[in-house]
């Protein structure tokens, strides 16, 4: 699930908008909408560059200092990067430790995030290739109860939920922080058949980023195709494309080789366990290696000889590329099936960001230079997730014989307005110590108490829905840093009210 870093569960053009992905609602959809945010950020100063690409031998030794210098400024706890072309596997390195002192490496297990998405995607267009699914054919028609009693829901096709077009909620994607959910056998379609009409907000046809919706096609899978959504993806999408590491399912997994996932609080990072719900694998907890994303990545680049693999005609590996509705009004960035297509330093790109609020992922698919990348960490945060879109961007930039672009002023922004979160409650905390045996009129005493007040309603009110579209508990849960902060600046201003009223500092009113 990064976006997410990757979640979060990718997620709009400015830093300050809502972003999507996973999250009471969910840890991993805020930490994807973050990365979903960073990311277009990225796409969107990048797409300002003037064209310039050309085909070029990659300098290795140059992707090498570039990468090792932005995982040391990034603090992340472990990275693995590779390059692909339709040939296979042109560069791979990892960076740092996966667990306990172990490097990181080729088969290093990592936990995907939304770049999950397109996964999904390619196991629908499979069977919509096979006849099992049909694209304009309405969701009801293969989950008869599918939302049952919304006359919106009827209007739901297969291809709108590949596209984000429909109309469930962001919120209705999210998945509970404390609990994995369900974890038995029929998880994904328990968890659709619960969806309640209070989950659309929007006819159809209008984009809005949902993890529902890549659940409810996990549901299209088992239903189309009597299997779980586990087995699905062993047999017709691991396998052939002799992706070894990769599972749908934690169970199936040699902890031994699963890197431990990693939150960043307070500047350090801390080994974390973040739920694995069973139902939200389809849209962000598929589990893979550098090793298998090589071969993955190659499949989908021109003239592969491995693209038989993926087993679909070639309009649905069009389609699959193919950019759909624009992101924001006004904007070139599309959402395809799983894959968002934009413009990187005038080049075209296919990308996708994931966060799962531990882990955390980017891919890139330049079809036009045959170039793949990805990108994976075992840590999320607010301080970190940007480098991992600047060392995807950045290599992309390199590939193409351009000079990479410097996202200093991003990483510059988010650290201010993290600072000026952890430093206003600490400000407060000064003023209410100066203030504390203050006298005079209840006017005199009160002009304080609104700072106090406003500054509290900012930081618990005002910033989690202004800047991560979030209420406070998910604010809390995801970024406990920040969250505690926020926190900390509500009771200051409860103390500063107490203090009017009472008149002592340890009040015994």
């Amino acid at each position: 699930m990064v976006p997410l870093v990757g979640d979060h569960g990718a997620e709009r053009i400015v830093i300050f908008n809502r972003p999507v992905g996973f999250g009471l609602r969910a840890s991993a959809a805020v930490s994807g909408r973050i990365c979903m945010t960073l990311f277009v950020c990225v796409l969107a100063s990048a797409a300002m560059a003037e064209p310039q690409s050309r085909s070029v031998e990659p300098d290795l030794k140059k992707i090498d200092v570039y990468v090792a210098d932005l995982f040391d400024r990034s603090h992340l706890p472990g990275v693995s990067i590779g390059v692909v072309q339709a040939g296979g596997k042109v560069y791979f390195r990892g960076f740092g430790v996966s667990r306990d002192d172990v490097p990181v490496g080729e088969d290093t297990l990592f936990v995907l995030g939304s770049t999950s998405k397109a996964f999904t995607a390619l196991a629908t267009l499979q069977l919509v290739d096979a006849g099992k699914l049909a694209l304009e054919a309405p969701v009801r028609r293969y989950l008869p109860a599918f939302i049952h009693g919304s006359p919106l829901a009827s209007r739901i096709s297969v291809r709108s939920l590949l596209n984000q077009t429909s109309g469930l909620s962001e919120a209705a994607g999210d998945q509970p922080v404390w609990s994995a959910g369900e974890t038995g056998p029929n998880a994904i379609r328990d968890w659709v058949g619960g969806i309640g009409p209070a989950a659309l907000d929007r006819p159809a046809g209008t984009y809005e980023y949902s993890n529902a919706n890549y659940v409810v096609l996990g549901a299209l899978i088992e239903t189309a195709s009597g299997q779980s959504y586990a087995q699905y993806m062993r047999q017709h999408v691991f396998l052939p494309l002799q992706m070894t590491d990769s599972r749908a399912a934690l169970s199936e997994v040699n902890e031994n080789r699963l890197a431990r996932g990693h939150k960043k609080v307070f500047g350090i990072n801390y080994e974390a366990d973040e739920p694995y719900p069973p139902a939200f694998v389809p849209a962000g907890f598929l589990i893979t290696s550098a090793r298998d994303l090589e071969k993955y990545l190659a499949a989908q680049l021109p003239g592969s000889p491995t693209a038989g693999a993926l087993n679909l005609s070639a309009s649905s590996l069009a389609l699959w590329h193919e950019g759909g509705p624009a992101m924001d009004r006004g904007s070139t960035k599309r959402y395809a099936m799983g894959w968002i297509t934009a413009t990187f330093n005038g080049v075209p790109v296919v990308a996708h960001p994931g966060d799962t609020g531990v882990f955390s992922s980017e891919f890139v698919l330049v079809p036009s230079e045959n170039w793949g990348v990805f990108v994976l960490a075992n840590g999320s945060g607010w301080l970190s997730s940007g480098y991992l879109h600047e060392m995807a961007s950045g290599l992309v930039s390199i590939l193409v014989g351009r000079q990479p672009r410097d996202d200093a002023a991003v990483h510059h922004i988010v650290f201010t307005i993290y600072s000026a979160v952890m430093v206003i409650p600490l400000l407060q905390l000064l003023a209410l110590w100066r203030w504390r045996n203050r006298t005079g009129s209840l006017v005199r005493r009160l002009w304080p108490v609104a700072l106090h007040l406003a500054a509290a309603i900012a930081l618990i009110a005002v910033f989690p829905r202004l800047l991560f579209g979030i209420p406070f508990s998910e604010l809390v849960a995801t970024f406990p840093d920040m969250g505690c902060a926020a926190l900390a600046s509500g009771v200051l201003a409860v103390a500063a009210l107490t203090f009017v009223f009472c008149g002592e500092p340890m009040p015994t009113c």
